[in-house]
């Protein structure tokens, strides 16, 4: 999420990241180490635009999340179906070891 975050944003594109919840403990370490600092979800504003990194189901996303503002998914999950009828998302979902080898190689290739 952080990586395709700064690669977008190093395209020209305003983009952010957002958790909600508990993060993992491995997952706090790295933050802290690197000074990154996830928004809280109730800084969501209604009308962006979201890209799904590391699930494509909404039941583990923010309810702030409006299916309709999905416009990318990148997942290596096996695929919820809520989206099926949408044709205006951009989809990568491969059963590969991480979400973050898809994010990666789309930066590098």
């Amino acid at each position: 999420m952080y990586l395709y975050t700064e690669y977008l944003r190093k395209k020209g594109f305003e983009a952010t990241y957002y958790y909600e919840g508990n993060l993992k403990r491995e997952a706090e370490l790295v933050l802290n180490k690197f000074n990154i600092e996830f928004k809280p979800e109730k800084a969501i504003r209604e009308n962006d635009k979201f890209i799904l990194v590391d699930t494509n189901g909404l039941r583990y996303t923010p309810k702030c999340i409006n299916e309709n503002n999905v416009i990318e998914i990148i997942d290596h999950h096996r695929k919820e179906g809520w989206d099926n009828n949408n044709n205006n998302i951009k989809m990568q979902i491969e059963f590969v070891g991480a979400a973050s080898t898809l994010v990666a190689e789309k930066i590098l290739l």
